[in-house]
């Protein structure tokens, strides 16, 4: 996001697209007995109210490792984070076209090819509680892009050698075909989704090392 806000302001260089839109932030004071709040894995806290409109979200913390900062568990969570970074594709010859490129995330607990993915991945705000898959941002002919999407899992309670997390790269298609036809010519657009690569990380490992994986830094 840096990256492209410092480019925006040399547009002799590049040509970026604007889109239209429109942000709305409201400030305000959080009383101190807040109602109709639920905790980081979406579990409601009382007083909840099934009519509510509007509901918090308790902001999970990453603790650091330091005593002084420890404090009992009261309630039991297990869940993994994943940030994808960077995707570097521009040396890959298997397929010399993707420049939109999409990332797809999925956990399974099987390689087996007819093997689908756990829903357990929290979906986004407005849609779905738990999902199958989560993608990340695609950003607009770029072979290199950057990433700062957040993947939040509900890992299993028991975890085994088969569970591991499937990162699947798509090209996705925006070109528009024209038709000609004897009296006129209609455009049609046909975009679609163009599967590339894929990646595999295991989870009960001591360190998934990236350079196992050709096109995956994470």
């Amino acid at each position: 996001m840096l990256k492209l806000l410092a480019e925006y302001k040399k547009p002799e260089k590049t040509k970026l697209q604007v889109i239209p839109g429109q942000l709305n932030i409201t400030v305000e004071c959080a009383p101190l007995d807040s109602s109709n709040c639920v905790t980081s894995s979406y579990i409601p806290i009382k007083p909840f109210g099934k009519g509510c409109e509007s509901i918090a979200v308790e902001v999970e913390e990453f603790v650091p490792e330091v005593a002084k900062y420890c404090y009992p568990f009261t309630i039991y969570k297990n869940h993994l984070y994943v940030y994808p970074l960077h995707l570097k594709y521009d040396n890959q010859k298997t397929f010399a076209k993707a420049r939109n490129i999409a990332i797809c995330i999925e956990f399974r607990d099987s390689d087996e090819a007819d093997a689908r993915a756990l829903k357990c991945i929290y979906g986004k705000p407005g849609g779905q509680l738990l999902t199958a898959s989560a993608c990340a941002i695609v950003l607009h002919h770029n072979q290199s892009p950057e990433f700062y999407d957040e993947i939040k899992i509900e890992l299993p309670i028991h975890l085994h050698q088969k569970h591991h997390l499937l990162f699947t790269f798509y090209h996705v298609s925006c070109e528009i075909n024209t038709k000609a036809t004897t009296k006129k010519q209609d455009t049609v657009e046909t975009p679609g989704e163009t599967r590339t690569e894929s990646s595999v990380c295991a989870l009960l490992v001591k360190r998934c090392n990236p350079s196992n994986y050709n096109y995956f830094n994470y």
